[in-house]
């Protein structure tokens, strides 16, 4: 109820005391004295009424208070009787009134909107950065400086003179858009739809065809929101969840308001006066007009798309024309277009963009691309609702069976569209290549000849073939020996210009024959969850690539840590099992520009592992601890190294399982995840259950 009055007793009581700040406290205060009385005395007959009244007291009885500010007697003496009801037919003109005080030209252009939304539609400061993608500290300065400025320089809370109206509408319809546009979609909370601010837009929008009938654009505006709040009610199934138009039941779309708002846009185009929401009200009106998401004119929707970045030359309208080319032409088509404005770094930091993204890489057969694209969506921290679509994306993609269910594939099994060879040094290269095509540095991404040298005495290295060029490669090596040996796989990479023929598939179910088994997979790899099954694997648990500043963590007292080479850390290795406190899943101590440290306390040896890296890159990427150790001893080894590193630029990262007690204090200590991978194993004891995630197959 407090939603449904807050902006209307806003703009009143602004109007009022000729004070934005004041108002919005005020209103705030009679919502905390209605949460008191009411339950009490029971809701008042007009609770605006009632709002307005207490605020307009509350309102005055500050201003009075406040006598350094010189002028604010008089307004605050004035007697203003509560409105009637007679009175509520205008209101919204108190209402309109504040959007144009809101967009005057005093104020700077970029906070004109926000203002309003806060203002007027009670938006929260969180919601309204979100629109805007800037931080929301920057957004409240901006908001209490624009308060600030209508205070001082005396603007008037008031619709503008006829002469004044021209200039000031393209603000005014731009605030009323994106009231519906934070309805329609959310860009905060579980809701897919707030319907209460897509009905506020459109009575506002309403109003301002009833105060300019002959303005074509008015009209436009309210007929794009009626023919896109007509899908309001097919957009979220009875689950819940969000519904994308070519899924949707258009039956259940609201008929009445499509007649109407293609009634409005006929109207506004016989003006001949066309402009850019008479365009998308256009496009809107195509989608409503189609019987079904096939018959849909996409030709049609991609030129009014063109005709549309006349006006409005953005990267956003730029996508929308990529993604109605892609449905009109192919997917390949509306890819290249989107990836020529994916450079665009405003646009990087739209979720829609990546979701478009993935959505054609998935008509193209490129699910791994499709997958990153989805979780780069994701990790942008799109509202709850979208989340949820781009977690079902992923997990279809990675749901894809490794074989067909009626035909199971024994471990050894080969594809026939890859052959597979033990690699030898003439693979290098190749090799190489392919890690620089995953868009890795070579040499860190485990491509270096030293690191291959490594694996192929260790473990097997094998090389994949697809059409008499190298399109993969992988690796995997036994750890420890006797009863807690183990086979890892510790290297997977596949050329992302290679699509299809089961290159991973066929590696994988070679390297991984002998058990035990751990692996280590990327989350969106769209092997990794199909294996739970197939390989019949224990546990999972996630691996956290955590990074910080070093000087934000306290080296525990007492621990000491010593430069070793790579034999002593390796033969400590050997004997010590704990697969849960290792740091990463390879045999980092092997590489050229490791550094090999020993890790005691007080004069004991609890530790061994390996730090290096270059420039960002840099921390610790190896360690495991004595059999036996605790909780605090593995968490205070990890905290000590990383506190001793002489990091370029004071920043080091280290990767950790999830359950690592040393997690929690580097999360405290401001460090923040980077990226995520799935760690998984099969086989007794390898995990302790009790860190360790069941797999969906035996949860």
């Amino acid at each position: 109820m407090f939603r449904a009055h807050w902006w209307a007793a806003v703009a009143t009581v602004a109007r009022l005391v000729g004070d934005l700040e004041v108002a919005e406290d005020a209103v705030q205060d009679a919502c905390a004295a209605a949460l008191t009385q009411w339950p009490a005395a029971g809701i008042p007959g007009q609770p605006r009424a009632w709002l307005i009244s207490v605020a307009r007291h509350k309102a005055t009885d500050r201003l009075r208070r406040e006598r350094r500010r010189p002028g604010k007697e008089t307004s605050a003496a004035l007697e203003v009787t509560a409105p009637g009801p007679e009175d509520w037919v205008s209101r919204a003109d108190d209402e309109l009134g504040l959007i144009f005080a809101c967009c005057h030209p005093a104020l700077d252009p970029a906070v004109r909107v926000p203002l309003t939304l806060r203002s007027v539609c009670g938006l929260g400061t969180a919601e309204i950065a979100a629109t805007f993608l800037v931080p929301e500290p920057t957004m409240a300065q901006r908001l209490v400086r624009a308060k600030r400025k209508i205070r001082q320089a005396g603007i008037a809370l008031r619709v503008p003179s006829p002469s004044e109206l021209p200039d000031r509408l393209g603000g005014v319809l731009r605030v009323v858009y994106l009231v519906f546009t934070a309805g329609h979609k959310p860009a905060s909370g579980e809701a897919v739809v707030r319907g209460d601010l897509c009905e506020q837009a459109i009575r506002l929008a309403r109003a301002l065809t009833t105060l300019l009938p002959g303005e074509p654009e008015v009209t436009g505006l309210l007929a794009l929101l009626l023919l896109t709040d007509a899908r309001r009610g097919a957009r979220v199934s009875d689950a819940g969840d969000l519904v994308l138009l070519a899924d949707q039941d258009r039956a259940r779309w609201d008929q009445a308001k499509i007649t109407e708002g293609e009634a409005q846009l006929r109207q506004a185009l016989r003006a001949q006066r066309p402009g850019a929401y008479q365009i998308q009200a256009a496009i809107a009106g195509c989608h409503c007009a189609a019987a079904s998401a096939a018959d849909t004119d996409w030709p049609e929707i991609a030129a009014l798309y063109g005709e549309l970045l006349r006006y409005e030359p953005t990267p956003v309208v730029a996508a929308n024309r990529a993604a109605a080319v892609a449905m009109a032409e192919g997917p390949a088509a509306g890819l290249v277009l989107l990836d020529g404005i994916g450079t665009d770094r405003q646009l990087a930091r739209w979720p829609q963009l990546h979701i478009a993204r993935g959505e054609l890489l998935c008509r193209l057969g490129r699910r791994r691309d499709a997958a990153r694209a989805y979780q780069t969506a994701l990790d942008l921290a799109p509202a709850a609702p979208e989340r949820e679509f781009i977690g079902r994306r992923i997990r279809e993609l990675a749901g894809e069976p490794a074989v067909p269910p009626s035909q199971p594939a024994e471990p050894g099994a080969r594809m026939t569209e890859t052959s597979l060879h033990n690699a030898d040094p003439s693979d290098f290269a190749a090799i190489a290549k392919v890690a620089v095509a995953t868009g890795q540095d070579a040499e860190w991404a485990g491509a270096d000849p030293a690191y291959l040298r490594y694996l192929m005495t260790r473990g097997r290295l094998l090389v994949a073939v697809r059409d008499g060029t190298v399109a993969g490669y992988g690796a995997a090596i036994r750890v420890g020996d006797g009863p807690a040996a183990v086979s890892m796989l510790c290297d997977l990479f596949i050329d992302p210009r290679v699509h299809g023929g089961g290159t991973g598939r066929a590696l994988v179910t070679e390297l991984w024959r002998d058990e035990p088994r751990r692996m280590t997979f990327s989350s969106l790899h769209a092997l990794a969850l199909p294996l739970y099954t197939r390989f019949g694997l224990d546990a999972w648990w996630p691996l956290l690539y955590l990074a910080g500043q070093v000087a934000a963590l306290r080296a525990p007292e007492g621990w000491a840590v010593t430069p070793s080479t790579p034999e002593l850390v390796a033969a400590a290795e050997q004997r010590w099992t704990g697969a849960d406190r290792l740091a990463d899943h390879r045999a980092w101590a092997a590489r050229p520009h490791g550094q090999p440290v020993l890790v005691s306390r007080t004069g004991e040896l609890l530790a061994a592992g390996t730090i290096a890296g270059r420039g960002d890159e840099y921390g610790l990427v190896h360690l495991a601890t004595a059999p036996g150790a605790s909780d605090e001893t593995a968490r205070d080894a990890v905290l000590a190294v990383l506190a001793s590193l002489d990091a370029p630029g004071g920043r080091a990262q280290v990767c950790l399982p999830a359950p690592h007690p040393a997690v929690r204090p580097l999360l405290a200590a401001g460090w923040r995840n980077q990226d995520m991978d799935l760690f998984m194993s099969s086989g007794p004891g390898l995990l302790d259950p009790h860190r360790a995630v069941p797999s969906p197959a035996s949860a």
